[in-house]
C-alpha cells in the first residue's frame, strides 16, 4: 500500500459517510489532505482545512506568470520578494486508519462539515472576492 491507495481507501470511505451531493462548496476547493504512519503501522489519512489569515503589513496578493503568490515589498529598496506561509491554524474534519494487511478502514475524526463557513477557509491561492 502506497500514499495513493490509502487516500483512495480515504475517500471511498469519506463518499459513503457523506455522499458528493451533500458536499458544501467550499469543500474542493479548501480541502488539503495527507498522510502518516502510527505506531501500529497503520496508514493515517487527515482531511483539513485552514483558515484564513489576514496579510501583513505591505504584503498584497500579485499573479506572476499565472500563479498568485503573496508579495512583500521592501519599502527601502523596493525589491519584491515572495512570501512563503504555512497555515498557523488548521483543523482535521475527517480522519481515518487503514491497516495496510487487510485494508480495514477505521473512522478515527468525522466532523459535521456544516459547522465550517467557507467564508473563514482558505481556498485557491489569490485575492479574496
Amino acid at each position: 500500500m502506497d500514499d495513493d491507495i490509502a487516500i483512495a481507501f480515504a475517500a471511498e470511505e469519506f463518499e459513503r459517510l457523506h455522499p458528493r451531493e451533500t458536499w458544501p462548496k467550499w469543500f474542493r476547493k479548501s480541502t488539503s489532505i495527507s498522510t502518516s504512519s502510527d505506531n501500529q503501522r497503520r496508514w493515517i489519512v487527515s482531511f483539513s482545512v485552514s483558515y484564513k489569515e489576514p496579510l501583513l503589513e505591505g504584503e498584497q496578493w500579485e499573479q506572476l506568470d499565472n500563479n498568485w503568490y503573496i508579495v512583500k515589498t521592501d519599502p527601502k529598496t523596493m525589491e519584491k520578494m515572495i512570501v512563503f506561509k504555512t497555515p498557523r491554524r488548521t483543523e482535521i474534519f475527517f480522519e481515518v486508519a487503514i491497516d495496510p494487511e487487510t485494508a480495514a478502514v477505521s473512522v478515527l475524526v468525522d466532523k459535521d462539515l456544516s459547522g465550517f463557513d467557507g467564508d473563514d477557509l482558505e481556498g485557491e491561492p489569490g485575492p479574496s472576492d
